[in-house]
């Protein structure tokens, strides 16, 4: 009985994603598939919107997503970003600047939206996003993965 109850761990650790990198599109289409829970994500993103006020911002798609859309948003909460001399996350927060974001993606209320609860924010101006998306390709197509 004890290696049964072991072996249903293992394969439960095996299927939980963590900072599963996707675009927004599919950070969203994550949240949505995951019935109200958090899912782990890694994304890019360019900062649209910052309100340090109530430290919530709106990411917007660096590139045209998987499935074609042009205009692909979506919110984040930034108040679990560290903030101290170690943190990037300072030189990270500009309106119009890519930026990375390690967090979890869910579904709010019974609506149809979605929001980021970041973690790690790091600047990723000047990353050349059609390598970027080759890496992505050729890293998924290495590991068998399909999008999220």
């Amino acid at each position: 009985r004890e290696a049964t109850t072991v072996r249903a761990v293992r394969s439960m650790d095996a299927t939980v994603g963590h900072g599963v990198i996707c675009t927004l599109d599919e950070c969203a289409r994550r949240a949505k598939e995951a019935d109200g829970h958090e899912v782990s994500i890694r994304t890019l993103g360019v900062l649209e919107r910052f309100d340090t006020d109530t430290e919530r911002g709106t990411l917007r798609a660096t590139s045209k997503s998987a499935s074609g859309a042009d205009d692909v948003h979506i919110d984040v909460d930034f108040s679990a970003v560290r903030r101290d001399e170690d943190s990037a996350f300072d030189g990270a927060v500009r309106t119009g600047s890519r930026v990375c974001v390690i967090g979890e993606a869910r579904r709010v209320g019974d609506e149809a939206l979605f929001e980021i609860r970041a973690r790690v924010v790091r600047a990723m101006d000047g990353l050349d996003m059609r390598a970027y998306g080759k890496a992505l390709e050729i890293r998924r197509k290495f590991l068998g993965e399909t999008p999220p």
